[in-house]
């Protein structure tokens, strides 16, 4: 696969982030090794940041409040990504597996991603939609094309009109993506919660988790704890982040006798 066609793409704004991007950043080259990452970022980095990185785009940016980072992280994503196919990953997340596989499904769909782990309200032309599920947007695989441009383009207007009226919702930059989503022609996969586990929430998981969504202590150290109670089986469970652990279920109790007396139909009985 041709790294510079396929590549990963950080989007950070101030220190604190930065941090975080350079701690997932190391847990994605431990699990892909031909990884081509590039970070957008609006100041320059310290040497000991920037090698982590095989591309920097600095884009200037004056906001230092949460809902004007989410804003630069719209404006960006699409216009500044230098790849035809692109892996988004927010700052807080952390690699336990290759993903690498997910850029196949690129061949079938404009968009993958995850569904939000709460449902949040989402509206259309100023009306709620029932039933509507936002998407969760720290983890977002899309290739470029006309029709994708043209929603990237739709997200950030219809988030910049959120924040000029001061509607915007606790999700942030999730509702006004479904807008600009239920207005597009893009089609779009939904994946599992293994490849994007919102650890702050409840959330079902079957198989092992891929990446790791959600501040955990921070640290490198930590993450590798997570890892060990998530993933400690790989059968369908649910994570439960106050307790910090995943809960199992059990299998019927009349399982293995129904076996049992499935077992003796199928033995030919002796003729007498």
């Amino acid at each position: 696969m041709d790294d510079k066609k396929c590549g990963y793409l950080y989007i950070a704004t101030g220190d604190k982030y930065i941090r975080e991007a350079a701690i997932s950043v190391k847990s994605l080259r431990k699990v892909d090794k031909k990884a081509h990452i590039t970070l957008v970022t609006n100041k320059k980095l310290e040497i000991s940041l920037s090698s982590l990185f095989d591309e920097i785009k600095i884009c200037p940016d004056s906001s230092n409040k949460w809902h004007g980072g989410l804003a630069y992280k719209v404006k960006h994503i699409y216009r500044d990504s230098p790849y035809e196919n692109t892996f988004f990953i927010d700052t807080d997340t952390y690699f336990y597996e290759s993903c690498r596989e997910l850029f196949e499904l690129l061949d079938y769909f404009d968009i993958c991603m995850a569904n939000a782990p709460v449902s949040i309200d989402a509206y259309i032309n100023k009306k709620l939609v029932k039933g509507l599920t936002t998407y969760n947007t720290g983890v977002i695989l899309y290739r470029k094309n006309k029709i994708n441009e043209r929603l990237f383009e739709k997200w950030y207007e219809f988030y910049e009109i959120d924040l000029r009226e001061g509607t915007v919702k606790i999700d942030g930059d999730q509702t006004p993506f479904m807008e600009a989503f239920a207005k597009s022609e893009s089609k779009v996969h939904i994946l599992s919660n293994v490849w994007n586990a919102r650890i702050p929430y409840y959330i079902n998981l079957t198989g092992s988790v891929k990446i790791a969504h959600g501040r955990y202590g921070s640290y490198e150290s930590n993450y590798e704890k997570l890892r060990a109670r998530i993933n400690k089986s790989t059968d369908n469970r649910c994570w439960h982040p106050m307790q910090a652990r995943c809960f199992y279920g059990r299998k019927p109790s009349t399982l293995s006798k129904l076996k049992k007396a499935l077992k003796k139909l199928l033995i030919p009985r002796q003729s007498q």
